[in-house]
């Protein structure tokens, strides 16, 4: 699905070019500016200064203390320091230019710049490349100039803008400008790179986007990246090829046995939404265009959960999905012995032509004709779970609304929002067992189940990444991306 990464490759990509370098990051306040560039000052391979113009160090170090642990320290430099308005610095001027040359005068376009900016230039050495960030240069320049008088011997804003590129230009120096302003203004077409932070809500939920707007001499080939500042870093989600999964990831140890509850397989989910109930039923209903691969990575560790416990797990398959990839899927992980004794899969579009012999003792014909909502359709699919709880292992059914559907169309009678939850009833009723079915959005047979269902989640599909969120339990936005560790792992947007 996705993968978690601290900045996106086509941005560290940009910080590694030959400098000099000029880059401009944009958005509202608190959109995630300040950590953003200091993942990038982290990032960078050199010296690190950074020019604070609203925050103190001592308070940038107790909102970030990975600071003190970075190899290579981040220098704060104070804001006050030189000429604090560019009324001062027109003094200075003036006073220089009575003790040099003519030729030498030229020399003094540096002493326009505020006090910190005028250091961090005196630190930066040829041999050794800078990274200078100035947090925020809407807040300094605009204390820096004061009110606006016409003065021809001032500079304006735009003039001072030219004059600090153009200096920092000079030598082996990445500028970075932090702008509170969302309109674009002549910084845009002066520097060489532009990012912008957006915020927003997706379903009442605060999501946050990375846009990079521009990146001279880079290739860029995913231009949002959704993004967390969860625990004070900045990560951002970069979306890797899906396909279907071809083993069983092993489950997340289940930390503690708990009675009438089921362990999802991840510690992720089980923080977020809890443990799955006995007697109980996960409803997730996802949003046009999700990827089933998401789906199924969710699933996953569950299925081997289960299946390590010794239980039993029964699919309600949906129609693109043949049995002989659950074979498949299972065999990955278990003996051919374990499965033909743990798995079992409703033929849901009647007995499928070209499986091979062994696949077929898996799978389980229903019968047709009318429903009746006090009888199952498939029987054996009863015993199945029954012959498991004699040694009180879990079962668990996995459904799907689109198989449901073809189940009813090979029947001959479909199932109603009023028969369906009477189905799933006749299996929550049986011990250690949960149901997990799966539904689009807005769909009545979907939606017939949210009276049923203690945990009912969402899932989105959005620029190549996929969020999941809780409604019950209400959750944040999470985004799904490839776990480092364990099956999968659940980001907080916040």
């Amino acid at each position: 699905m996705s993968t978690v990464v601290p900045l996106p490759p086509e941005l560290l990509q940009f910080l590694g070019r030959p400098l000099p370098q000029s880059l401009l990051i944009r958005g509202p306040p608190g959109a995630g500016k300040t950590t953003l560039s200091l993942a990038m000052l982290e990032a960078f391979a050199g010296q690190r200064l950074y020019v604070s113009a609203r925050v103190s160090e001592e308070e940038l170090r107790i909102q970030f203390p990975w600071l003190l642990g970075s190899s290579s320290a981040v220098r704060v430099l104070d804001e006050r320091a030189g000429p604090e308005t560019v009324r001062d610095a027109h003094r200075i001027q003036q006073r220089a230019r009575d003790l040099l040359q003519e030729p030498e005068r030229t020399s003094l376009d540096a002493l326009w710049l505020p006090g910190p900016l005028q250091e961090a230039w005196s630190q930066a050495r040829p041999e050794r490349p800078t990274m200078v960030v100035i947090d925020s240069w809407d807040a300094l320049v605009e204390s820096y100039l004061g009110v606006p008088i016409a003065d021809p011997e001032l500079p304006d804003r735009p003039a001072l803008e030219r004059l600090l590129l153009r200096q920092m230009a000079r030598g082996p120096v990445m500028t970075v400008l932090v702008l509170e302003r969302s309109e674009p203004n002549q910084l845009d077409y002066l520097v060489n790179g532009v990012l912008s932070l957006q915020t927003g809500q997706m379903d009442e939920r605060m999501e946050r986007w990375l846009s990079l707007q521009k990146l001279r001499g880079v290739r860029i080939s995913t231009s949002a990246y959704p993004f967390t500042l969860e625990g004070g870093r900045f990560n951002c989600i970069s979306p890797v090829a899906a396909g279907f999964p071809g083993t069983l990831p092993a489950p997340d140890p289940e930390p503690d046995r708990q009675p009438e509850q089921l362990w999802p397989g991840s510690a992720d989910f089980a923080a977020e939404f809890g443990r799955l109930s006995h007697h109980g039923i996960t409803l997730l209903r996802t949003f046009p265009g999700v990827p089933d691969e998401a789906v199924r990575m969710i699933l996953a560790p569950l299925i081997s959960h289960v299946m390590d416990l010794g239980g039993r797990v029964l699919f309600c398959p949906p129609p693109g999905l043949a049995p002989h990839q659950l074979w498949t899927l299972c065999r990955s992980r278990y003996s051919e012995e374990q499965v033909l004794r743990q798995v079992r899969v409703v033929a849901v579009a009647g007995e499928p032509e070209g499986e091979p012999e062994e696949v077929r003792k898996i799978l389980i014909a229903p019968a047709k004709g009318p429903v009746d909502p006090h009888h199952v359709r498939a029987p054996d699919a009863i015993r199945f779970f029954e012959e498991g709880l004699a040694r009180a292992n879990p079962n668990l059914l996995i459904g799907w609304i689109s198989g449901v559907q073809s189940l009813g169309v090979y029947t001959g009678a479909p199932y109603s929002p009023s028969t369906l939850p009477a189905l799933l009833r006749a299996y929550t009723r049986m011990p250690h067992t949960h149901v997990f079915f799966v539904g689009e959005i807005d769909d009545p047979l979907t939606d017939s189940l949210r009276p049923l269902s203690r945990i009912r989640l969402r899932m989105q599909y959005t620029n190549g990444r996929v969020f999941l969120y809780g409604v019950s339990p209400l959750t944040p936005l999470q985004v799904l991306s490839v776990g480092s560790s364990g099956p999968y792992q659940l980001m907080r947007v916040v």
